[in-house]
């Protein structure tokens, strides 16, 4: 699927997509959100704010236990992954070079 979706990206460069950073989305979740609405021309509301915030607080990452892998669990390794995603990064994630 990963080719597939990189061609999607070189030949259609207006769809309507935003990337998000796994941190970024940890450390900032209702910012980001906020900032997907308003990439995508949705609405947001305080009610949704508000809605978001007591989710959060009450599901606090690890509330349910924590899941731990290894990339060699699924047969991948660090230079395979950074091999990969290259292009994707080198598209995508140049601010995280500096």
């Amino acid at each position: 699927p990963l080719p597939n979706a990189r061609q999607l990206i070189r030949t259609n460069l207006d769809i309507p997509v935003f990337d998000v950073l796994y941190d970024d989305l940890m450390a900032q979740p209702i910012d980001i959100v906020r900032r997907i609405y308003e990439h995508f021309g949705l609405v947001w509301s305080e009610d949704f704010r508000q809605a978001m915030v007591t989710w959060l607080r009450e599901n606090p990452q690890g509330k349910q236990g924590r899941n731990t892998y290894t990339l060699e669990e699924f047969g991948l390794t660090h230079e395979l992954i950074d091999q990969r995603y290259e292009e994707y990064n080198s598209m995508f994630l140049k601010s995280l070079e500096t």
